[in-house]
């Protein structure tokens, strides 16, 4: 009869904050310097951390130099990889010497399971910025060859966010950062209202625009609608023969003149035309 085979507990141990290093698939690509002070604060306050970080040695989790290194190799530089508790290790990180040793959890797992791992804890904790999540579901996608429906069934994430997230990647990096720094709604209808501009300068203004002025989801969706609106009414509209022969140099006279104005070239344009002409071509 087979004795039934054990399965390996995680070894946990107490390590220097030097010893960690920050996963090189980290999901997280943003933390704000607030968090990272409260966290070294409470590290400072409780002598450690109150939970292990989750770690694997440095030579297993390292795709390039797997199979490069030996056991007796890691053992004779014992670094770990965080695969759960950056933004802790972060805040260690800040109080330097100063900081206690961390305890820590040693687990040896396929880099996909640590991939998968990362998103199941971000979910259940803070989860990180937009932009670095649709990243990491990426990354899962296109190296680890998962499909959204196994991550969403791995991990727990709802598909639809999952999508949400991926979303994000169509929009020109400018206005990713606009989102991962909160300053656009990270919302499905965000994206799909800003995608429907013309891809370029124009689409990113647009976004600076809305995101200085803090513009709400619903705002972001009707100035988008009325851009287009505007530029297919401009477009199909056709110039006057006057308009076409004379260009004048003055933007608010060829609005003008695009709206029926006719005028020569030595006519002298009254003031109050001028102004009607200027405030239409800041309205448009």
């Amino acid at each position: 009869m087979k004795k039934p085979t054990r399965t390996r507990r995680p070894s946990v141990r107490l390590l220097r904050v030097d010893q960690l290093l920050t996963h090189p698939r980290n999901i997280r690509q943003l933390y704000l310097q607030e968090e990272v002070e409260q966290m070294a604060h409470s590290i400072r306050a409780c002598k450690g951390v109150l939970q292990a970080l989750r770690v694997v040695p440095a030579w297993s989790a390292d795709r390039r130099a797997r199979g490069k290194r030996g056991r007796g190799d890691s053992q004779s530089r014992p670094y770990y990889y965080v695969v759960a508790g950056n933004k802790r290790l972060a805040g260690a990180r800040l109080l330097g010497k100063r900081c206690p040793l961390l305890k820590c959890e040693i687990v040896n797992e396929s880099e996909a399971r640590q991939l998968l791992d990362m998103v199941v804890e971000n979910f259940v904790r803070s989860r990180p910025d937009p932009i670095s999540e649709a990243l990491h579901y990426r990354s899962l996608i296109k190296e680890e060859g998962y499909t959204p429906e196994e991550i969403a069934a791995k991990t727990g994430v709802p598909l639809a966010t999952i999508q949400n997230r991926l979303l994000l990647l169509k929009l020109e990096p400018e206005i990713q950062d606009l989102i991962a720094q909160g300053r656009l709604p990270r919302d499905r209808r965000v994206a799909e209202a800003l995608m429907k501009l013309p891809k370029g300068k124009g689409r990113i203004r647009m976004a600076q625009r809305l995101a200085e002025l803090d513009t709400p989801i619903r705002g972001i969706i009707v100035a988008c609608h009325k851009f287009l609106e505007t530029s297919s009414r401009r477009k199909a509209r056709p110039l006057p023969a006057s308009a076409k022969e004379t260009r004048l140099k003055t933007p608010s006279l060829e609005l003008g003149q695009e709206n029926g104005h006719q005028l020569s070239a030595d006519e002298v344009v009254e003031w109050p035309a001028l102004r009607e002409a200027a405030r239409n071509m800041c309205l448009a």
